[in-house]
């Protein structure tokens, strides 16, 4: 068994726009806004508009493999028949001037994948799907949790993630948008998140492309802007590790 560890990288999964985003930028009760300063190493600083705050990552791959079939040296025969990838990630935010108070979260995701070889051909097929989960606190005390899980289709390379936060009495729906603006095919990987209430109304939107900046949508509201700004920086912030290497 071997383990490895890097240091995350801060591009996103998709190159191109998120579809729609820009119509939604002009819906009322949102502002448009951007995380920006994403650093290029493992931790730094990141400012939303003019609050500011810091963020962390640790992420991991873990390899199990599968011994000599026999023919030739045992040495040339390992195939690595499982791969799981890991990490950690943590960030903290103040100063947002529609609901002030200091965010801080912890998340934690993973997923694996299988490997086989066919003749000289190696398939990847995935394993278990992704799973994200975060947790918040502010000012000191424990505010809520966030979980995201993978959904992946045999009938299709897209591969949705859906899940549910609850932040401070609010139940928010999480699904990602693999739509990109001006492609008629949806893209493998998110290109976006929407957050939603139960209801369908829109209080986040994240476009999870861009090098070192994110383009974000939050709800105005008071009284839901720490759980908009909570999930829209767990989705932004996130190294998504995807279904395969």
């Amino acid at each position: 068994m071997a383990l490895t560890l890097t240091a995350g990288t801060t591009t996103g999964c998709t190159i191109g726009r998120m579809q729609d985003f820009d119509t939604l930028a002009v819906t009322p009760g949102l502002e448009a806004i951007s995380l920006s300063g994403l650093p290029f190493a493992d931790s730094g600083h990141v400012r939303l508009g003019s609050a500011s705050g810091s963020v962390a990552w640790r992420e991991g791959r873990d390899a199990i493999g599968w011994g000599p079939d026999g023919i030739g040296s045992p040495a040339d025969q390992v195939r690595v028949g499982q791969v799981a990838r890991f990490g950690v990630y943590a960030f903290d935010l103040d100063g947002d001037p529609v609901r002030p108070g200091h965010l801080e979260a912890r998340c934690r995701y993973g997923r694996t994948e299988n490997r086989g070889q066919l003749f000289s051909i190696e398939i990847v097929t995935p394993g278990r799907p992704l799973r994200l989960q975060c947790a918040y606190r502010v000012d000191g005390r424990d505010a809520g949790m966030l979980e995201l899980a993978a959904a992946p289709s045999q009938a299709s390379p897209v591969e949705p993630r859906a899940g549910l936060m609850r932040f401070d009495g609010h139940a928010l729906i999480v699904q990602s948008d693999h739509a990109m603006d001006g492609v008629g095919t949806r893209t493998d990987s998110p290109m976006g998140y929407r957050v939603t209430t139960p209801e369908g109304r829109i209080v986040a939107v994240v476009e999870t492309n861009g090098w070192r900046s994110r383009r974000l949508l939050l709800s105005t509201d008071p009284a839901e802007r720490p759980a908009a700004i909570a999930a829209a920086l767990s989705l932004a912030l996130f190294h998504d590790p995807g279904d395969t290497d």
